[in-house]
């Protein structure tokens, strides 16, 4: 290297002093084995207006590096540098900050040239812009500053269609899912990680999206008043991570977290079942608290469930309800049936009150 670099300065030196006294900002580049003096760009030419972005690009003066690539595009719709210019202004608008003007010059280019040179170069700046926006870069537009974080979304997914079964394309999509669990959305981010698995199930990153899945449905699940499908939908899935991926289900905890949703269910029917001992819908009960030791036979629920049943068959009062009112109210239903409706008990009371009110 050394040798070289001796070499190339003899060069240069033997050079200038046979072309005699050259300008003080000359500029000379190494080409075909030796220094040639660099042309200076100018414009009239596609080379030579390619050159002008070129070096406004370098020099940093990326404002007017954009606005001399609008005028190239204009003058010389089938020059081969199309490609590269676009990238260029691309790569200028960025430089400024202006990351969705910078988006809009790479997906042109993109659009434009599919298999071009500059493609996994302009592909690579959308995804940082994507990420720009999603951690808080705003959009540009005039003297405004947007909140832009579903177009950084909306970038991802472009990227994903730009380049399918890409390195880049499985980090879009997986980023995707990362960004809507960290922002506790869980249903986008079930979402999200299962289009990721339905295209890519062989990635090195499936594990990951399939447990992101799972903790996702998990955290979606309410409480014990509200659906418990997203319980039932966590329990396959930490199921199906422990079938497919065992060491990254043992490292995650799956199997006590099985064990705590088996726990979590016996107490929702366990609950159910009170609910109709305690409105007196005994044989919904009944049924509630078998049903609840079949399917959680080793839970701590499924003792209880067994004292209230051997309680409900020796004769045992029924609990009483919480709510006296409305355990009225679904007795008096049962008993209506389809019958002409009369006043309700609560009904009933509100007018007798009215009555001595007055």
């Amino acid at each position: 290297m050394r040798r070289f670099y001796i070499l190339a300065i003899t060069g240069a030196m033997v050079l200038t002093i046979a072309q005699g006294p050259a300008r003080a900002d000359q500029k000379y580049e190494w080409k075909d084995g030796t220094w040639v003096a660099m042309v200076e760009p100018v414009e009239g030419t596609s080379a030579g207006e390619l050159g002008i972005i070129r070096q406004h690009f370098a020099e940093g003066r990326h404002k007017k590096a954009v606005k001399a690539a609008k005028k190239f595009l204009k003058r010389y719709p089938s020059s081969p540098g199309r490609e590269e210019v676009m990238m260029l202004a691309g790569q200028g608008q960025f430089e400024r900050g202006r990351y969705y003007q910078a988006f809009e010059w790479f997906e042109k280019q993109l659009i434009a040239y599919p298999a071009g040179q500059y493609f996994q170069r302009s592909l690579k700046r959308q995804y940082e812009i994507a990420e720009a926006f999603l951690t808080g870069k705003k959009r540009i537009i005039g003297p405004l500053r947007l909140k832009a974080t579903g177009e950084g979304l909306d970038i991802l997914f472009r990227i994903a269609e730009h380049a399918p079964g890409s390195q880049l394309a499985q980090e879009a999509l997986l980023r995707i899912g990362d960004y809507h669990y960290a922002r506790r959305a869980w249903g986008e981010a079930t979402e999200a990680y299962d289009q990721f698995l339905k295209l890519y199930g062989k990635s090195p990153h499936a594990p990951h999206a399939m447990l992101q899945a799972a903790r996702a449905s998990l955290s979606n699940f309410r409480g014990f008043a509200y659906d418990d499908t997203p319980l039932l939908e966590a329990e396959q899935r930490f199921r199906f991570l422990m079938e497919r991926f065992p060491r990254t289900g043992e490292v995650a905890g799956a199997p006590k977290i099985l064990a705590n949703i088996m726990e979590m269910k016996a107490h929702k029917r366990y609950k159910e079942a009170e609910f109709y001992e305690r409105t007196g819908r005994r044989r919904a009960a009944e049924a509630a608290y078998k049903r609840l030791i079949a399917e959680s036979p080793i839970s701590r629920w499924a003792y209880k469930a067994q004292q209230d049943l051997d309680r409900l068959a020796a004769g045992g009062k029924a609990k009483r309800a919480r709510w006296p009112r409305f355990a009225a109210l679904m007795r008096w239903r049962r008993r209506s049936n389809n019958a002409p409706t009369p006043e309700s008990p609560i009904e009933t009371q509100s007018a007798k009150k009215s009555e001595q009110d007055k």
